[in-house]
């Protein structure tokens, strides 16, 4: 905090306007103009601003932890299917419902916690006698909905099957597929079928998977649907799977694909050219786009 305002006042003091300090430090500008005015009036005490404690709590304890009692729940036990950790969407959701069958009018909260007390325990996975599934998923940058399909093997014979149904969904237009260098996504006969059939493969840079927006549903998925959960079997995870799936595409939106629509584009601030080559890639797709690797689950 007190360098910030340090590089806010040498930049203030070298002629730098305020749009451009806003823009290269990303901050707002009534913290700009209060940061140097500060600075014209105390000096280099406003460097190093001495913080109250703020305005008394107006909710006591006792209040709190009540509250917080939902928090400290898993959605399972509200009858939420398809989610075994709370999100913050989800958890506001369920109170907004809940104040609204009381007849309260809901505000919005900024406040959750985990599971409180002793970790739960799961069982040991070292010997995953049932084996581990695949799943192939892709993402539908058009409306940011997800499919998938779960298999035994994960080889290019899975990958063209997938690759097929996306084509039946989609038919009679061109497809792009973004993918990482996986060698069945680029065997020669899923290259011979794509380019038979409309549909482009879209390889990213070497060892630039994570920067396929799918990764970041992978990521989701795992937290929301899997973590702290125990399946017996394949099936029971496939079940959790599919409904933290049916609960992501139903509320699914676009996803942004001009560097444009990103907020850190703004201002004369240049990321990476690594960075900007998949942005570049999905803006001059114009049909529909698609993001699609694959991820392994195991069940014990």
């Amino acid at each position: 905090m007190k360098l910030r305002r340090v590089i806010v006042v040498m930049m203030s003091a070298q002629g730098q306007s305020v749009p451009d300090i806003t823009s290269l430090m990303q901050v707002t500008d009534d913290y700009v103009r209060d940061v140097i005015h500060a600075f014209n009036e105390r000096g280099f005490e406003a460097l190093d601003p001495k913080w109250s404690g703020g305005r008394p709590p107006t909710i006591c304890q006792d209040t709190r932890e009540r509250i917080c009692l939902i928090a400290r729940t898993v959605p399972a036990e509200w009858g939420i299917t398809g989610m075994s950790t709370w999100s913050l969407g989800t958890l506001a959701a369920h109170l907004r419902r809940i104040l609204r069958k009381a007849g309260v009018s809901w505000q919005t909260t900024t406040t959750w916690r985990r599971p409180a007390g002793r970790p739960a325990r799961l069982r040991a996975t070292y010997n995953r006698h049932d084996g581990v599934m695949h799943m192939l998923a892709a993402l539908d940058l058009a409306t940011g909905r997800m499919f998938y399909r779960i298999r035994k093997r994960k080889r290019w014979r899975e990958f063209l099957s997938f690759l097929k149904s996306l084509r039946a969904r989609w038919p009679g237009k061109k497809l792009y597929v973004i993918a990482d260098n996986y060698s069945p996504h680029k065997h020669a006969e899923v290259r011979t079928w794509a380019a038979d059939n409309q549909v482009e493969l879209v390889f990213l840079p070497a060892y630039g998977s994570w920067l396929n927006w799918i990764e970041s549903e992978f990521a989701a998925l795992r937290y929301f649907a899997l973590n702290g959960t125990d399946h017996r079997s394949h099936a029971d995870q496939n079940t959790a799977i599919a409904g933290y799936v049916r609960h992501h595409n139903t509320r699914a939106r676009p996803k942004p694909t001009s560097p444009k629509a990103h907020p850190s584009a703004a201002g004369p601030v240049t990321r990476p050219r690594l960075r900007d080559k998949p942005l570049a890639i999905a803006e001059r797709l114009r049909m529909h786009r698609l993001a699609a690797p694959s991820c392994t689950f195991g069940a014990t």
